[in-house]
């Protein structure tokens, strides 16, 4: 399975047809994406067997599938979009967490936390179920939202 996420900040449908066309994912999931470079170019995602998989709930997270992948929509968050899919067994988690601009390392920690402990109620724990997480978490790797 090939993944694919980027943080397009309003680019144009040519760079994500190229995307598509050049690394060939399963899913292509876009952050910052304006819904104008999706909506009225179905057509274009068609012609080379992909579609839009809405994901009503997560603004920050746009999906873009490869038609023949069977999936559902799982849980949706403002931040975060969940998807499962019941041929591989397998939960998809696609994020564009809080910046850095607006929120204290502590009340990022919190919110990773809020968001881990909603998947491990809702979905299960991560040695119980594969799971998938994938995106901009808007924090280094080492910085203590990641590690608390």
């Amino acid at each position: 399975m090939k993944v694919v996420y980027w943080n397009t900040k309003g680019c144009s449908i040519k760079y994500i047809l190229d995307i598509l066309s050049d690394l060939r994912p399963d899913f292509l999931f876009l952050a910052e994406s304006d819904d104008d470079v999706i909506e009225g170019n179905e057509g274009l995602l068609d012609a080379i067997n992909y579609e839009y998989f809405e994901n009503p709930g997560c603004f920050r997270v746009k999906v873009i599938k490869e038609k023949s992948i069977v999936c559902n929509l799982n849980l949706q968050n403002s931040y975060y979009t969940v998807l499962y899919l019941p041929i591989q067994d397998l939960y998809i988690i696609s994020l564009h967490l809080p910046s850095q601009l607006y929120n204290s390392f502590d009340g990022l920690k919190n919110f990773v936390r809020r968001m881990r402990e909603n998947i491990d109620v809702n979905i299960g724990k991560s040695n119980d179920t594969r799971v998938l997480i994938i995106g901009d978490f808007n924090v280094n790797p080492f910085e203590s939202p990641m590690i608390g």
